[in-house]
């Protein structure tokens, strides 16, 4: 379930209109009846035109983990 977390937050960003800002930050939400912490890592990458987004989800209570890594071009 932390997977299907995280592949949801990849597709806010993907699709969202929000502008990513490099530095990381954290959230939690509620997802299949648990609630999760989303941790979210925006940095540069060698392309200026490119940003790289790492995701990292865990249980608040009790067990499961996920990471997910993404690159997302810069408006």
């Amino acid at each position: 379930l932390a997977a299907v977390v995280a592949n949801n937050r990849a597709v806010e960003i993907w699709s969202g209109p929000a502008v990513l800002v490099v530095g990381s930050s954290a959230s939690v939400v509620r997802n299949g009846g648990r609630e999760w912490r989303v941790e979210q890592r925006v940095s540069r990458t060698d392309s200026a035109a490119l940003l790289r987004v790492d995701l990292r989800v865990l249980a608040v209570q009790g067990r499961g983990q996920a990471a997910l890594t993404m690159i997302k071009r810069v408006r």
